[in-house]
């Protein structure tokens, strides 16, 4: 997974276009993991 910043755009499926990464990116690294991972492998890394 990548994430690209600023007016970067995606090279493959599994790259975040985020402006920044604060707070909402980190929740949409988490859910974009989740998608890739599943949920279980990443909500177990998370406690």
């Amino acid at each position: 997974m990548r994430i690209r910043t600023g007016k970067l755009e995606k090279l493959g499926p599994f790259d975040l276009q985020l402006s920044s990464v604060g707070r909402r990116g980190l929740e949409r690294v988490i859910e974009a993991l989740r998608d890739i991972r599943g949920s279980l492998m990443v909500d177990a890394y998370l406690r």
